[in-house]
């Protein structure tokens, strides 16, 4: 994983591919080193043998420099409620122009009110030390929930759904869980509430069913190998990347932001 070309550019890095097999390049995965930290805006295949241009948003507004000449995997997605937000916007643009690209002010906006949250210093306002006080705390979580026997997840904190994710295989899941789950811990770590109701396994599945009714499923074209799928409606947002006849993975989100 590189930019995309010596000069770079804020919203495609390049992925070559050598192996023979095909790659999942997972949503909102962070990227660190080369001239910014990015996150992935959308969960892509990367062909076997192929470059792919990926689409990706800057989580480090405040570099703008080689730190190394390629990138590497943060092994955690970004906070769920980053995604939540890069969603909502590359499904509206897609649907719009075709371009899987987020806002990238909002995008900087927010990362900005995590290090707030924080209580974070950085000086390149990174997203990545929002993280880095709290990996301790974050390695716990993993080693209590990272082991799970499924195909996805439905994630609730605090008494709110934030997000579901889903794949075909469970030895799929279980490789990505470990990562979304680091995103997903560090906002149930800066936004404790004193006071919430849990969400039973009834009342999640009934919420499930409202956000999904009525939602608009609509194939896009976006690089990489197989299908891609936007889908919006009045309670839910996200994406589906479809390979080979299987969904890989299903993300979606509440549309109203939690």
């Amino acid at each position: 994983m590189a930019e995309i070309s010596e000069g770079g550019a804020v919203p495609t890095i390049k992925v070559l591919n050598r192996s023979g097999l095909d790659a999942l390049i997972l949503d909102g995965t962070e990227l660190r080193g080369a001239k910014q930290n990015r996150m992935v805006n959308l969960t892509i295949v990367a062909g076997g043998g192929m470059e792919t241009v990926v689409p990706v948003s800057c989580v480090e507004r405040g570099r703008w420099a080689y730190r190394s000449h390629r990138f590497t995997s943060s092994k955690r997605t970004v906070a769920s409620r980053l995604r939540n937000l890069k969603a909502h916007r590359v499904a509206e643009n897609l649907a719009r122009s075709g371009v899987a690209e987020a806002d990238q002010g909002e995008v900087w906006k927010e990362v900005n009110a995590y290090l707030a949250k924080g209580h974070a210093s950085s000086a390149t306002q990174a997203l990545d030390d929002v993280f880095t006080p709290h990996d301790d705390a974050l390695e716990s979580v993993v080693s209590r929930l990272g082991d799970l026997d499924a195909h996805g997840a439905m994630v609730a904190l605090q008494g709110e759904i934030v997000a579901l994710d889903l794949f075909d295989h469970g030895e799929t899941f279980r490789k990505a869980w470990p990562s979304l789950l680091r995103g997903y811990a560090i906002d149930a770590i800066l936004e404790e509430r004193p006071h919430w109701e849990p969400l039973t396994r009834f009342a999640a599945s009934t919420r499930l069913h409202d956000f999904a009714a009525q939602a608009v499923v609509a194939r896009q074209e976006v690089p990489g190998v197989g299908e891609y799928y936007t889908v919006r409606g009045p309670g839910v947002v996200g994406g589906i990347a479809r390979h080979r006849g299987r969904v890989v993975h299903a993300a979606l989100f509440p549309s109203a932001r939690p």
